[in-house]
């Protein structure tokens, strides 16, 4: 019994005992490294991807944990725990390019599931250092010293020296760039005192944002178009000499969009497209025709990427102008018809059936019919837009040549026709005058008149 006591007493150690013990062992140089045990070890660590590394660090600060908890159990119990914790190994170095990937957002969401305590405690020290550094240098800026430099912060080496004859060159604002790549900015914005309002009036011009454009996530604010032409003037509203002047700006910005400049395709397409229209001869006469169709020509190119074709530009041009001759014509016959100019019979308010309730014929029965005027209707009333060609209501006989119909609604064959240098045209090419079809012979002594120069 005594022995037994004696050998308890010996294995119990007095706490000053224990305390001194833990320190020694605390004390004691470092053992063996556990994670870079080798050069070779420490390139293949090298080598792993971000993933794994941040993996193995989470495991390796997991088994430091457990360490560092057996040495404080050791150290407040060491019956119970007679062991102390190991060294604790270290974990494997994260290189710097690796760090600044773990601040943005979209990354650190990738990666989330293997971050550790120590990493975000680490990214949390360096973003509150920043905001450190930020505070203190705003603090630095007092109020006072930022209205001075506001004040005094005009610099006049940017001056240009103004040439007697040349227009003041302009820099497009970036505002039309971001425009363009996802709205066609109107010709009348490339009035030169436009532009300048562009320039001059940036910060308070009203915007909209954008949709994200395909494969970006956010849009990008863009000038109200809608807004803006109330005050720049709307598509088809410029003059001949005006539209002249915006094309030439016009030309200019698509230059400075195309990557190659005025060698690229782009801006080539443009140049050739407005040249085709200002070296027309008798350009100013024929603008009220040609405006609507360069409109179309644009906007189609924007829209399907189509070549520049002289061949489609002269067809079109020639039907153009035939489909404006018809127009004119008719305007004419409006306009003198309202007025009695020349007109030997009854006046529009007499006898004569209004154009709007009469009725085309659905074609001539023989070659005989051409020499008649078209046969009035009946009483009732017809809409007044109709086609003189064919008699579909869908549309006049200006917007015939886009029409699709081949045949009357009883199904006999079209006979007029638009033919190019005559207008209106029987098969055999005889002109059809609009205003005798009308009036019949009550309209010769006008159409002497209108058709002087036939």
């Amino acid at each position: 019994m005594t022995d037994t006591l004696a050998s308890t007493a010996q294995n119990v150690q007095t706490p000053a005992t224990t305390s001194q013990n833990t320190q020694n062992l605390l004390n004691l140089q470092p053992c063996a490294p556990w994670t870079h045990t080798s050069p070779a070890i420490i390139q293949l660590l090298k080598n792993l991807s971000l993933p794994n590394i941040l993996q193995k660090n989470k495991g390796i600060e997991a088994e430091n944990d457990a360490r560092s908890a057996k040495t404080l159990n050791n150290a407040l119990d060491l019956v119970a725990h007679p062991q102390l914790g190991s060294e604790a190994a270290s974990l494997i170095t994260i290189d710097p390019e690796d760090l600044t990937r773990l601040r943005v957002p979209s990354f650190f969401a990738s990666v989330y599931d293997f971050i550790y305590n120590s990493l975000m405690r680490h990214l949390a020290d360096e973003e509150l250092r920043e905001k450190e550094e930020k505070k203190r240098k705003d603090d630095v800026i007092l109020p006072e010293d930022a209205w001075v430099s506001k004040r005094h912060c005009m610099d006049g080496s940017n001056h240009v020296e103004r040439v007697v004859g040349e227009p003041i060159p302009i820099e497009f604002p970036q505002s039309l760039y971001n425009t363009e790549i996802c709205v066609a900015v109107p010709l009348p914005f490339f009035l030169t005192w436009n532009l300048w309002s562009l320039v001059d009036e940036a910060s308070t011009l009203p915007t909209v944002k954008s949709n994200p454009a395909p494969g970006e996530t956010k849009g990008t604010h863009i000038l109200k178009i809608e807004k803006l032409s109330t005050c720049f003037g709307k598509e088809l509203t410029l003059t001949c000499s005006q539209w002249s002047k915006a094309t030439a700006n016009m030309w200019s910005f698509q230059i400075s969009h195309d990557k190659l400049g005025s060698e690229g395709e782009h801006a080539s397409w443009f140049e050739k497209h407005f040249n085709f229209f200002n070296m027309l001869n008798k350009r100013d006469e024929l603008y009220d025709a040609f405006k609507v169709m360069e409109l179309e020509f644009c906007q189609d190119h924007c829209s399907c990427h189509l070549k520049f074709s002289v061949t489609d530009y002269d067809k079109a041009l020639g039907l153009t102008k035939e489909s404006h001759k018809l127009h004119k014509e008719f305007q004419d016959f409006v306009n003198s018809s309202q007025t009695g100019v020349g007109r030997s019979g009854s006046s529009y308010r007499g006898g004569i059936t209004p154009f709007s309730q009469r009725v085309l014929p659905c074609g001539p029965s023989n070659s005989q019919a051409y020499s008649q005027p078209f046969l009035p209707g009946s009483s009732k009333s017809s809409p007044s837009a109709i086609c003189l060609i064919c008699m579909y209501k869908e549309h006049t006989v200006f917007f015939h040549l886009k029409a699709t119909s081949a045949k009357f609604a009883d199904g006999k064959a079209i006979w007029a026709k638009c033919s190019p240098g005559s207008g209106l045209t029987t098969p055999d090419n005889q002109a059809l005058c609009i205003n005798w079809n009308i009036q019949g012979a009550d309209a010769i002594s006008q159409c002497s008149s209108l058709h002087k120069d036939d």
